[in-house]
């Protein structure tokens, strides 16, 4: 999570979101049993945050360490808003979404885990879409074709105002 060092635990994160119930957690990550006790682990870890309030609470110690509740709790719910999966949203009223989302890459790294997926290498070369010498010149042509027109246009405009300018004051 943007701004803080360490892990935090899945279940934290889902209770800061405004899941609180531990069983719809896990339905939500995977019906798959083998899949739900992988999250065992994450139930244990956060144990001290049973609820949306001290979840945040947990997040606000580690980016805001020695400030007010309040301070801390401010901080923690704009981070969550703004930085954490910005592409899914920046307003609480989408922290569900970003849970959901959550959720699902939880269970498919669990799922590589198990071998039930093969991973998937979005670095890899082969999984890389190339532009070719054609579409970035054509590209390149129409920038530049764009600004030569709009700085001609400049041009003649200033001309044909000074020129209107002379006629006027002879």
């Amino acid at each position: 999570m943007p701004g803080i060092p360490s892990d935090i635990p899945l279940m934290i994160l889902m209770r800061a979101l405004g899941f609180e119930e531990d069983a719809k957690i896990a339905e939500l990550v995977s019906t798959d049993p083998d899949i739900q006790d992988e999250l065992e682990v994450s139930y244990e870890k956060s144990l001290e945050a049973n609820n949306v309030h001290d979840a945040l609470l947990y997040l606000g110690n580690r980016l805001a360490p020695g400030q007010v509740d309040e301070y801390r709790l401010k901080k923690a719910e704009s981070v969550l808003d703004r930085n954490f999966l910005p592409h899914l949203g920046r307003l609480p009223s989408e922290r569900r979404e970003k849970g959901l989302f959550l959720t699902e890459i939880a269970a498919r790294i669990i799922e590589v885990k198990h071998e039930r997926r093969t991973s998937d290498d979005k670095d890899h070369y082969a999984n890389k879409r190339l532009k070719l010498a054609g579409s970035l010149l054509a590209e390149l042509f129409r920038i530049s074709f764009r600004n030569l027109t709009r700085d001609l246009k400049y041009q003649l405009e200033r001309i044909n105002n000074q020129t209107t300018h002379r006629i006027l004051n002879r």
